[in-house]
């Protein structure tokens, strides 16, 4: 990874920060939430959806005549704006009808954590950057790249109106994320004293579930799609996500383990550890538990700024101590 690449990515997600939290002020609300295969799983009371008829349950099969299950068609379609009304295609105990749905303004609350989100990410990548700016490392430069992917996925989008530019945003958006999962992979197998600059990670392995994985969200916002590919599509990405995250956790915990106190406090391993749990705990307990029915559960990504602080501690300590 080149440096001028760094800038460049900063700058590009810095704009598409700028224009999301803009765009976030103008947002419409369609009042109910759904999961991957469009059911609805909930609906404000007294919101847009509820006013419509929208009942927990139903199954949205299409938006003003475009195919829920086919990515492509909901780019073109676009984000909806306040008074607009659409025609949804409703699936409720094996009976198909139609529901028109006024879009509304979004909720205050809503607007606020949208913005903490955007103030979230740029946060991480700032760091991570001013990490690099301070020392030019393999390190650092992984750290960076990180970032960029990181921030980039808590940051919302897209606002374009042409369903191509939309096509191409989600593209760039899924490309820098997967790359920030190798680039954490990376950055953990540099880390003093196991790591060794001298031999990093083999390219090929580490880079082609990544490769893979972005050609097949392409090719699934291109083709005719069904609930049955919807789902095994997420699996995927949840099943090479999850790859990435526990090999770099068990590259972390074995050099750990393996170190003396001394090594751990002298190259930052002690406080990259306790900034990564604090700041990884808290979402996946929102997410994965009861817990995150609790309204200040849907915050718990605030943390996540306390991973870069560790991260970036411990890649100029190992500059300093002559590591990668």
């Amino acid at each position: 990874m080149t440096m001028r690449w760094i800038p460049l990515g900063v700058a590009l997600v810095t704009c598409w920060a700028i224009l999301g939290a803009v765009d976030v002020a103008t947002w419409a609300w369609s009042g109910y939430t759904a999961n991957h295969r469009n059911i609805v799983l909930e609906v404000a009371p007294g919101g847009p959806a509820d006013a419509a008829g929208v009942l927990p349950g139903d199954h949205v099969l299409a938006i003003d005549g475009r195919d829920t299950r086919r990515p492509g068609d909901l780019q073109d379609l676009g984000a909806a704006s306040v008074g607009e009304t659409r025609t949804l295609q409703v699936k409720r105990s094996g009976e198909e009808f139609q529901l028109s749905l006024a879009y509304g303004e979004m909720p205050r609350v809503e607007k606020l954590r949208a913005w903490l989100r955007i103030a979230t990410g740029m946060a991480v990548m700032t760091i991570s950057f001013l990490a690099w700016r301070r020392q030019n490392s393999v390190m650092t430069r992984w750290l960076a790249l990180g970032g960029i992917g990181f921030a980039l996925a808590l940051l919302p989008g897209s606002w374009f109106d042409s369903g191509a530019l939309r096509f191409a945003a989600s593209l760039l958006r899924s490309a820098l994320v997967l790359a920030a999962a190798v680039a954490a992979l990376q950055f953990i197998s540099l880390l003093p004293p196991a790591g060794n600059a001298k031999r990093p990670l083999a390219r090929t392995w580490v880079w082609l579930p990544a490769g893979l994985l972005w050609l097949m969200l392409g090719l699934r916002a291109l083709l005719p799609g069904n609930g049955w590919i919807n789902t095994a599509s997420l699996v995927v990405v949840g099943l090479v996500l999850s790859a990435y995250l526990l090999a770099a956790t068990i590259r972390f915990l074995r050099n750990y383990i393996r170190s003396s106190a001394t090594e751990r406090n002298r190259y930052g391993l002690r406080w990259m550890f306790w900034c990564s749990s604090l700041g990884l705990l808290p979402g996946l307990v929102g997410g994965f538990t009861l817990l995150g029915q609790w309204p200040p559960a849907h915050y718990f990504f605030i943390t996540a700024v306390l991973i870069p602080v560790g991260w970036a501690n411990a890649a100029l300590k190992a500059g300093q101590s002559g590591g990668a």
